[in-house]
């Protein structure tokens, strides 16, 4: 995939790849100040999740409780092999 100039910036300041940065900072930061912090309109956050492919699911957490998230290979679920 062709990065823009703004991506290209986003990932030096991100100092990692943007596809590695951008699901990290908006969990922790959120859609708004992710954008803010990055320097970009808010609607540029979405958009770029979306040319990265990273799904953006919401979950409904009751008080008392926390979400975790595990990957899949933590999980005991086999590799794939090939």
């Amino acid at each position: 995939m062709k990065m823009t100039r703004k991506m290209l910036a986003a990932e030096v300041k991100a100092g990692k790849p943007l596809a590695q940065a951008l699901p990290e900072l908006y969990n922790t930061l959120g859609p708004t100040k992710t954008a803010r912090w990055f320097g970009v309109n808010g609607a540029t956050i979405p958009y770029w999740m979306l040319k990265f492919q990273i799904p953006v699911r919401r979950v409904a957490v009751p008080p008392g409780y926390r979400l975790m998230l595990i990957p899949e290979d933590d999980l005991g679920v086999p590799q794939r092999v090939g």
